[in-house]
């Protein structure tokens, strides 16, 4: 990058820490609001033992897997939509924070553009979970998938951030690890 109109910021270890505890609230606050939507008004309850038990671990990681895929193809959907390539990939961030990421090599974004593409997959699969927690007959075993997919934004929020404290007229050109900015 040797073109000075343009900046890269990537999130540090600092930054990684901190997107970790906005994290772990995010799953206190996705189990509290999923569980409640859950049990409505209902009182449903279940209890899981012996093999049970160790299917519904495996149950509840294959769901969560998926929310996770889910959630960079609505990420890939939106780049598609503002005119972009989607990328794929599994990286370390910071080398403290696994992720699964979607990006576009080389593409410029407006900031409105790349907010939206941030926030995507928080608003569809947020009230999509909450509304099928609420009623579907299987939404208890989404609970702690949706709250973990709710904790997994976090990298997501903390990007958007960065982004909407740009200058207006910024571009985004998205990295596999953080973000270039374009004035």
């Amino acid at each position: 990058m040797s073109d000075p109109s343009a900046r890269e910021w990537h999130p540090g270890r600092r930054a990684a820490i901190f997107m970790n505890v906005v994290a772990v609230v995010l799953l206190a606050v996705g189990i509290l609001v999923y569980g409640l939507a859950w049990s409505g008004e209902q009182n449903r309850s279940f209890r899981i033992t012996g093999v049970g038990l160790l299917l519904a671990v495996v149950t509840t990681l294959i769901l969560t897997l998926a929310l996770m895929l889910i959630h960079e193809g609505i990420h890939g959907l939106a780049i598609v939509c503002s005119g972009g390539t989607a990328r794929f990939g599994v990286t370390m961030i910071a080398r403290v924070m696994p992720a699964f990421y979607c990006t576009a090599p080389e593409k410029r974004f407006t900031r409105t553009q790349y907010i939206a593409i941030g926030l995507a997959p928080l608003l569809t699969l947020g009230v999509g979970c909450g509304i099928a927690v609420a009623l579907a007959p299987f939404g208890g075993w989404l609970v702690l998938p949706s709250a973990v997919h709710l904790s997994g934004c976090a990298g997501d929020i903390a990007m958007v951030w960065v982004a909407a404290r740009q200058p207006r007229g910024t571009t985004i050109e998205d990295l596999q690890t953080g973000v270039r900015f374009w004035n």
